[in-house]
This record gives structure tokens, C-alpha cells and sequence, in this order.
């Protein structure tokens, strides 16, 4: 994956939660690993399987009959993920003064 693609993963995981909090219900196309982020039978009125234009329109035309869209929720590894790596990097943190310490302990030369 190029830099450019993470970023646009980001930016596309980004828009997705800012969506879900703001109960602001969307249309998504099945690329780029976006039903990675939440279930797609349950939400398959909110995702275009077809990557085309007729598709997009047939869903939309869908959705405005019905006059609703569900709101999606994001999969659970989704938003807990990111408190996930940070909660690890806070007690990795907090641990590193004793692993130093131990660190130095075993360089010290032998005063046998």
C-alpha cells in the first residue's frame, strides 16, 4: 500500500465515523476495504456492490422510494482500535523508566 493509500483509508475511515456520530446516514461503493468497517447485511441498503454509475442510481432511486437509510454503526474493531494502540502506547510509556532501568542493570560488567 502507497503512502497516498493510507491516507485516503484514513480520510475514508475518518468521513465513515464522523458520519456514524453525527447519525448521518451514507452511501458507500464496495471498494477499497470499506465493508471491513462495518456489516454489510446489515447495512446493505447503505452499500453500491456495483462500481457504476447505473448502480449508484438504481440505489439511490431505492432509497428515495423508501424515504429512509439506516444510520451505519462501525464495527466494533473500528472504534475501539484506535483506544486500543493508544491505551498500549500509554502503559508502554509508563513501563520504559524500569525497563531502562533493568536495561542498565544487565550492562554492567562483571565484578567477579
Amino acid at each position: 500500500m502507497h503512502a497516498h493509500e493510507c491516507g485516503e483509508h484514513r480520510l475514508i475511515l475518518i468521513v465513515l465515523r464522523n458520519s456514524q456520530v453525527k447519525g448521518i446516514p451514507f452511501l458507500v461503493f464496495d471498494a477499497g476495504g470499506v465493508l471491513e468497517m462495518f456489516d454489510p447485511k446489515e447495512f446493505s441498503d447503505n452499500v453500491v456492490f456495483e462500481p457504476t454509475l447505473a448502480a449508484l442510481k438504481r440505489k439511490l432511486s431505492h432509497v428515495v422510494e423508501r424515504g429512509r437509510i439506516k444510520t451505519v454503526q462501525l464495527a466494533e474493531h473500528i472504534t475501539t482500535g484506535r483506544q486500543q494502540w493508544l491505551q498500549w502506547h500509554a502503559d508502554f510509556a509508563e513501563s520504559l523508566p524500569q525497563l531502562i532501568q533493568v536495561s542498565h542493570r544487565s550492562e554492567l560488567p562483571y565484578s567477579g
